[in-house]
């Protein structure tokens, strides 16, 4: 792209030190450019992880919920008879959330 820029310098005809005051002003506008849609893709990337951490959270709420459940009933299958094997959950199978 600066050849495409040097070739516009040579048609406009400006003085060397105008034409590279143009050259600096055009790249730092295209430089510009590529951070105005770095920080757009940024945000959208925010939000999706956004969205996804709500996602999470209601399915580790429901987890809870169904482990809580799961941990009386092996309380009351504990008491009566005495025979039940304590509640164990791998660590391996408790949801994380996001990781960001």
């Amino acid at each position: 792209c600066p050849a495409l820029f040097e070739l516009f310098a040579e048609l406009e005809d400006y003085h060397p030190l105008i034409a590279l005051k143009w050259l600096l002003g055009r790249i730092f506008a295209l430089l510009l450019g590529n951070l105005y849609v770095f920080i757009l893709a940024l945000m959208d990337e925010i939000y999706n992880k956004i969205e996804e951490e709500k996602l999470v959270k209601a399915n580790i709420t429901l987890w809870e919920t169904n482990m809580i459940k799961a941990y009386n009933s092996s309380l009351e299958m504990a008491t009566g008879n005495g025979t039940a094997a304590p509640f164990y959950v791998h660590p391996a199978d408790v949801p994380r959330g996001p990781c960001w």
